[in-house]
C-alpha cells in the first residue's frame, strides 16, 4: 500500500510542478523586457492584478508540493500515518481522504479551535 501511495504522490507532485511552470510562463512580471517597457497604465494595472493572482496560486501550489513531499518522506522513513502532535496513528479513513494529513482528527479539531479563538480575539481587539 505504501509503495502505491508513494507513486500516487509522485504523480501529483509532477502535475503540480507542471502547473507551476505553466503559471510562471504566463506571468508578465517574469518578462525582464517589461521593466523597460513604457506600457499604458491600464495595461500595467492589469498586469499587476494578474501577477498578484499568479502569486496566490503559486503559493497554494507550493503549499501542496510541500505537503506531498513531506508525506513521501514520511513514507520512506516509515513514519507515515502518525500524528505530528500526539504521535497516535491517524485513522485510515482520514488518510484515504487526505493522504497528506499530518494530524489525527482530534488534534486537527483542537488546532482549528485554537485558530478560531485567536481570530475571535483579534476581531475583538481591532473593533475597539
Amino acid at each position: 500500500m505504501a509503495q502505491k501511495l508513494l507513486q500516487k504522490l509522485k504523480k501529483e507532485e509532477s502535475e503540480l510542478l507542471k502547473s507551476r511552470r505553466e503559471l510562471e510562463a504566463h506571468d508578465s512580471f517574469a518578462d525582464i523586457a517589461r521593466v523597460s517597457d513604457n506600457a499604458n497604465p491600464d495595461i500595467e494595472v492589469d498586469g499587476q492584478n494578474f501577477h498578484e493572482k499568479t502569486e496566490v496560486l503559486r503559493s497554494a501550489l507550493d503549499r501542496n508540493l510541500t505537503q506531498i513531499r513531506r508525506a513521501a518522506n514520511a513514507i520512506k522513513k516509515g513514519k507515515y500515518g502518525r500524528c505530528d502532535i500526539c504521535g497516535q496513528e491517524i485513522p485510515l479513513a482520514r488518510l484515504r481522504v487526505f493522504p497528506t494529513a499530518t494530524l489525527c482528527t482530534e488534534c486537527r479539531q483542537k488546532k482549528e479551535l485554537e485558530k478560531q479563538k485567536i481570530a475571535k480575539k483579534k476581531s475583538i481587539l481591532t473593533s475597539r
